[in-house]
Formats: C-alpha cells, sequence, structure tokens
C-alpha cells in the first residue's frame, strides 16, 4: 500500500510540473496525455505481473474528431481488436477508425493497463497511424501521425467493458512543418471474443 501511495504522490507531481515546465509551442493535448501516462509507467514499473489478465476484446468506439480545435468537426467511429496477449506489461491492440467527412485511419501499437480496483481501469497507448484525410476530412499535414490516448474504463461481470476515451493525433512536424494535430472524444463498448464466438 506504501508503495503504491508513492506511486500516487510522484504521479501527482509529475500532474503538476509537465504543463508548467512544457515549451509554449507543444500541443496541450499531448502534455495532458503525457502526464497522465507518466504515473501510469511508474505504477507499473512498481507492481508486479496483474493478476487480472482479461481477455481477447473486440472494442467498438463512437465519438467526435476534432473535438479542441473544432475547425473540421466530424462523428468518429472506430473498431479495435485488443490481444491479452503481454509483452512485459504492455499489451497489443489494432484499429480502423473512419470519419462523416471521409478520413479513415488505422493503427497498430500497445497499451498500458492499469487496474485500481476489479471494476475500474485506466489505460493509456500510442500508435503509429496511417491517416487518409479523404476529400472533405481534415489535413494533419502529412499521412503518417502518432495517435495517443487515454481510456477510462469499467469492467462489467463477464469481462465486458464500457469507457470514455480522448485521443491525441499529430507528427509532431517531424514530416513537415504543418502539423495542426487533431483530438477526438468518445465512448466505448468492449466484448470477450470468446463471448462472440461461443460454440
Amino acid at each position: 500500500m506504501a508503495r503504491k501511495l508513492l506511486v500516487l504522490l510522484v504521479g501527482a507531481a509529475f500532474v503538476a510540473i509537465i504543463p508548467a515546465r512544457a515549451p509554449r509551442a507543444s500541443d496541450p493535448s499531448a502534455i495532458a496525455i503525457g502526464a497522465v501516462a507518466a504515473p501510469m509507467l511508474l505504477w507499473a514499473l512498481f507492481e508486479p505481473d496483474p493478476q487480472l489478465r482479461g481477455p481477447d476484446l473486440l472494442t467498438v468506439k463512437g465519438g467526435m474528431f476534432d473535438v479542441v480545435d473544432g475547425e473540421k468537426t466530424a462523428a468518429d467511429f472506430g473498431l479495435e481488436y485488443r490481444s491479452n496477449l503481454w509483452l512485459w506489461k504492455f499489451k497489443p491492440f489494432i484499429g480502423i477508425d473512419g470519419t462523416s467527412d471521409g478520413s479513415i485511419y488505422t493503427y497498430l501499437g500497445l497499451r498500458l493497463d492499469a487496474y485500481f480496483t476489479k471494476r475500474i481501469l485506466l489505460s493509456v497507448n500510442t500508435a503509429p497511424t496511417l491517416y487518409v484525410p479523404g476529400n472533405n476530412g481534415k489535413d494533419l499535414g502529412s499521412n503518417g501521425v502518432l495517435r495517443s490516448s487515454v481510456e477510462l474504463a469499467y469492467i462489467f461481470d463477464g469481462g465486458y467493458q464500457m469507457g470514455a476515451y480522448f485521443t491525441h493525433m499529430s507528427h509532431g512536424k517531424v514530416m513537415s512543418s504543418y502539423n495542426p494535430g487533431t483530438e477526438v472524444a468518445g465512448a466505448t463498448f468492449s466484448v470477450p471474443i470468446d463471448k462472440i464466438f461461443k460454440k
């Protein structure tokens, strides 16, 4: 318990310090996700291997694209496969999203889950992403971007999950000088794969 309290205190310090020390040109959304991710990484380093090794999940997502800037808002919907394969503290996942204005993007990355109780799960993830804006979608300055996300979920009996997420996507001016970035916020519903393909 003392170890968990220490991690939370250090994590709170990260949350307080990172925004204050970040360059003014930095994206506030990326900073916020980083501030959440930093204490979670510390938590994972101090914690033993999790006992709650949930099932493979199929996740349906729905939300709003470009919620912060509001320049090219659109409905966003997607599908993810979340593996229960553990690579040290991380789990791989793959997904595809589309928007109502014709954008489509697909990604493959790693998730880090923190189980605060048997029911409450906080996750951060990052994934290289292939983004195609289509004819009417928002131009992110590159087809290659990095997607970073944080999600808070509730775990129901049977392994079902319902959550809310916030995502930032940009290329950090690596691909070009034009880097508007975008954010997506929405809700998720996850179903264990073995519930879908029952014999």
